[in-house]
């Protein structure tokens, strides 16, 4: 299965573009910064999205979390979709 980390999911346009890797078959990263929302949720109970709860500045941190979650599945990123902004 590919698999790709979207930062801003739980936005309006991350939503659309995690939806949209769901509907193609792949696994979605998703970084959360404060809260989700009712769609990732729902699509990681499903298993078909895993939530990564952080901030898009702290690269240190992102990479943890991500080595860690493809770590021992021989899975890697197929590709890394930024949508994460700030929202004024």
């Amino acid at each position: 299965m590919k698999h790709v980390f979207i930062t801003g999911a739980a936005g309006f346009i991350g939503g659309y573009v995690a939806n949209r890797f769901v509907d193609e078959g792949r696994h979605v990263l998703a970084l959360v910064h404060r809260t989700g929302s009712p769609n990732l949720d729902r699509l990681a109970r499903d298993g078909r999205v895993t939530l990564i709860h952080g901030d898009a500045t702290d690269a240190a941190g992102i990479r943890r979390q991500l080595d860690a979650r493809l770590a021992g599945s021989n899975a890697r990123l197929d590709a890394i979709v930024h949508c994460a902004g700030r929202a004024s």
